[in-house]
Protein backbone atom coordinates (compact mmCIF):
# COMPACT_ATOMS: atom_id res chain seq x y z
CA UNK A 1 0.00 0.00 0.00
CA UNK A 2 2.93 2.32 0.71
CA UNK A 3 6.21 2.53 -1.24
CA UNK A 4 9.02 0.49 0.29
CA UNK A 5 11.43 3.47 0.67
CA UNK A 6 8.75 5.39 2.58
CA UNK A 7 8.23 2.43 4.94
CA UNK A 8 11.99 2.21 5.45
CA UNK A 9 12.14 5.89 6.37
CA UNK A 10 9.28 5.51 8.83
CA UNK A 11 10.83 2.40 10.36
CA UNK A 12 14.16 4.12 10.95
CA UNK A 13 12.47 7.21 12.35
CA UNK A 14 10.32 5.08 14.68
CA UNK A 15 12.97 2.63 15.91
CA UNK A 16 16.21 4.54 15.47
CA UNK A 17 19.02 4.03 13.00
CA UNK A 18 20.28 0.57 13.99
CA UNK A 19 17.05 -1.20 14.90
CA UNK A 20 15.18 0.49 12.06
CA UNK A 21 17.89 -0.59 9.62
CA UNK A 22 17.73 -4.19 10.88
CA UNK A 23 13.91 -4.33 10.86
CA UNK A 24 13.75 -2.84 7.37
CA UNK A 25 16.38 -5.21 5.97
CA UNK A 26 14.66 -8.23 7.50
CA UNK A 27 11.25 -7.16 6.23
CA UNK A 28 12.49 -6.46 2.71
CA UNK A 29 14.27 -9.83 2.50
CA UNK A 30 11.25 -11.68 3.90
CA UNK A 31 8.98 -10.02 1.34
CA UNK A 32 11.47 -10.66 -1.48
CA UNK A 33 11.77 -14.36 -0.74
CA UNK A 34 8.01 -14.76 -0.18
CA UNK A 35 7.27 -13.34 -3.64
CA UNK A 36 10.08 -15.44 -5.15
CA UNK A 37 8.63 -18.67 -3.80
CA UNK A 38 5.10 -17.59 -4.72
CA UNK A 39 6.36 -17.19 -8.29
CA UNK A 40 7.87 -20.68 -8.21
CA UNK A 41 4.48 -22.13 -7.31
CA UNK A 42 2.46 -20.18 -9.91
CA UNK A 43 1.59 -21.42 -13.35
CA UNK A 44 3.31 -19.66 -16.24
CA UNK A 45 0.06 -18.26 -17.66
CA UNK A 46 -0.76 -16.67 -14.29
CA UNK A 47 2.65 -15.01 -14.16
CA UNK A 48 2.21 -13.81 -17.76
CA UNK A 49 -1.08 -12.18 -16.77
CA UNK A 50 0.63 -10.34 -13.91
CA UNK A 51 3.75 -9.39 -15.84
CA UNK A 52 2.23 -8.49 -19.19
CA UNK A 53 4.27 -7.80 -22.28
CA UNK A 54 7.53 -7.18 -20.42
CA UNK A 55 7.75 -10.74 -19.10
CA UNK A 56 10.01 -12.12 -21.83
CA UNK A 57 12.37 -9.12 -21.75
CA UNK A 58 12.59 -9.19 -17.96
CA UNK A 59 13.09 -12.96 -17.99
CA UNK A 60 15.92 -12.74 -20.50
CA UNK A 61 17.75 -10.04 -18.54
CA UNK A 62 17.29 -11.94 -15.26
CA UNK A 63 18.60 -15.18 -16.78
CA UNK A 64 21.60 -13.54 -18.43
CA UNK A 65 22.67 -11.25 -15.61
CA UNK A 66 21.29 -12.95 -12.45
CA UNK A 67 22.46 -11.08 -9.37
CA UNK A 68 23.30 -7.89 -11.29
CA UNK A 69 19.85 -7.76 -12.93
CA UNK A 70 18.06 -8.28 -9.61
CA UNK A 71 20.26 -5.58 -8.07
CA UNK A 72 19.52 -3.14 -10.90
CA UNK A 73 15.78 -3.82 -10.94
CA UNK A 74 15.68 -3.07 -7.21
CA UNK A 75 17.12 0.36 -7.96
CA UNK A 76 14.43 1.21 -10.49
CA UNK A 77 10.91 0.10 -9.69
CA UNK A 78 10.33 -1.55 -13.06
CA UNK A 79 8.97 -4.14 -12.61
CA UNK A 80 7.43 -3.45 -9.20
CA UNK A 81 9.07 -5.19 -6.24
CA UNK A 82 6.47 -7.94 -5.82
CA UNK A 83 6.33 -8.67 -9.54
CA UNK A 84 10.10 -8.88 -9.78
CA UNK A 85 10.10 -11.66 -7.18
CA UNK A 86 7.28 -13.52 -8.88
CA UNK A 87 9.05 -13.36 -12.26
CA UNK A 88 12.37 -14.47 -10.76
CA UNK A 89 10.69 -17.42 -9.08
CA UNK A 90 8.67 -18.35 -12.16
CA UNK A 91 11.72 -18.48 -14.43
CA UNK A 92 13.57 -20.44 -11.76
CA UNK A 93 16.68 -18.33 -11.36
CA UNK A 94 18.57 -19.79 -8.39
CA UNK A 95 17.17 -18.60 -5.05
CA UNK A 96 20.65 -17.59 -3.86
CA UNK A 97 21.07 -15.28 -6.87
CA UNK A 98 17.73 -13.64 -6.21
CA UNK A 99 18.45 -13.32 -2.47
CA UNK A 100 21.94 -11.87 -3.04
CA UNK A 101 20.69 -9.48 -5.73
CA UNK A 102 17.86 -8.37 -3.43
CA UNK A 103 20.23 -7.89 -0.52
CA UNK A 104 22.67 -5.85 -2.62
CA UNK A 105 19.78 -4.01 -4.26
CA UNK A 106 18.29 -2.83 -1.01
CA UNK A 107 21.67 -1.77 0.45
CA UNK A 108 22.01 1.68 -1.23
CA UNK A 109 18.48 2.71 -0.25
CA UNK A 110 18.90 1.40 3.27
CA UNK A 111 22.21 3.20 3.72
CA UNK A 112 20.73 6.46 2.39
CA UNK A 113 17.69 6.02 4.65
CA UNK A 114 19.98 5.19 7.58
CA UNK A 115 21.57 8.63 7.35
CA UNK A 116 18.63 10.63 6.02
CA UNK A 117 15.96 9.22 8.36
CA UNK A 118 18.40 9.22 11.24
CA UNK A 119 18.86 12.93 10.75
CA UNK A 120 15.10 13.42 10.46
CA UNK A 121 14.67 11.62 13.77
CA UNK A 122 17.36 13.83 15.33
CA UNK A 123 15.58 16.88 13.95
CA UNK A 124 12.27 15.74 15.43
CA UNK A 125 13.89 15.26 18.83
CA UNK A 126 16.02 18.43 18.75
CA UNK A 127 16.05 20.60 15.59
CA UNK A 128 19.44 22.08 16.45
CA UNK A 129 21.17 18.68 16.12
CA UNK A 130 20.46 18.05 12.42
CA UNK A 131 23.49 17.87 10.16
CA UNK A 132 22.42 19.33 6.82
CA UNK A 133 25.62 18.11 5.16
CA UNK A 134 24.66 14.50 5.87
CA UNK A 135 21.12 15.08 4.60
CA UNK A 136 22.39 16.72 1.42
CA UNK A 137 25.11 14.13 0.80
CA UNK A 138 22.65 11.25 1.29
CA UNK A 139 20.16 12.82 -1.12
CA UNK A 140 22.80 13.55 -3.77
CA UNK A 141 24.37 10.09 -3.48
CA UNK A 142 20.99 8.39 -3.75
CA UNK A 143 19.97 10.39 -6.85
CA UNK A 144 23.35 9.92 -8.56
CA UNK A 145 23.39 6.20 -7.88
CA UNK A 146 19.80 5.83 -9.13
CA UNK A 147 20.69 7.68 -12.34
CA UNK A 148 23.70 5.42 -12.97
CA UNK A 149 21.72 2.22 -12.36
CA UNK A 150 18.90 3.34 -14.67
CA UNK A 151 21.40 3.89 -17.47
CA UNK A 152 23.00 0.47 -16.86
CA UNK A 153 19.64 -1.32 -16.82
CA UNK A 154 18.37 0.54 -19.91
CA UNK A 155 21.52 -0.49 -21.79
CA UNK A 156 21.00 -4.15 -20.81
CA UNK A 157 17.34 -4.07 -21.84
CA UNK A 158 18.28 -2.58 -25.23
CA UNK A 159 20.98 -5.22 -25.73
CA UNK A 160 18.64 -8.07 -24.76
CA UNK A 161 16.00 -7.01 -27.31
CA UNK A 162 18.41 -7.38 -30.22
Amino acid sequence: MFPRPFLTLLTIIAFGRWLGFAYSAAGIMLAAMATYYAGRMMQRKTVLRFAGEGFEDASKVLREHGVAAVFASNQIPVPPFFLQGIIAGAIRIPAWQYALGSLLGMAPGLVAAFFFAGELRAWLEDPSTINWWIVGAAAIAFVAFGWWVRRWFAARMTTSRR
